[in-house]
């Protein structure tokens, strides 16, 4: 779990940064306290009401390119589209070498991947 949280609070903290400037757009970290077991990890809400999920998915290797995603997450990543995402974090714990991955929409790469083989 440890690695977990430190790949969460990452993505967090640069998700605030992202939008500091913009008062109207708030950043929640679901798990901040304790494991919620939701299909995302962090929600940024906007002012028209619209949200965006992220799902964290960390690592404390650099190259590890398999991850593991719930039923309950590949659903909610087809429902929602665009508003889905997955943030890769490799080499967690470690500041210097740690780096980031984002897969937006995951449901629409494996729809096109499914249909013409090429990702």
């Amino acid at each position: 779990r440890q690695v977990a949280e430190w790949g969460e609070e990452w993505v967090f903290k640069t998700l605030v940064r992202k939008y500091r400037a913009q008062p109207d757009v708030r950043v929640q970290w679901l798990n901040e306290r304790h494991e919620q077991f939701d299909f995302y990890d962090i929600a940024v809400q906007f002012r028209d009401g619209r949200q965006e999920f992220y799902e964290v998915k960390s690592t404390v290797t650099c190259d590890k390119r398999l991850l593991e995603v719930s039923e309950k997450q590949v659903l909610e990543a087809s429902k929602l589209k665009d508003r889905f995402n997955i943030v890769r974090v490799f080499g967690a714990g470690n500041i210097r070498s740690a780096r980031m991955l984002l897969v937006p929409n995951p449901s629409e790469k494996c729809r096109r991947k499914a249909a013409t083989g090429i990702e």
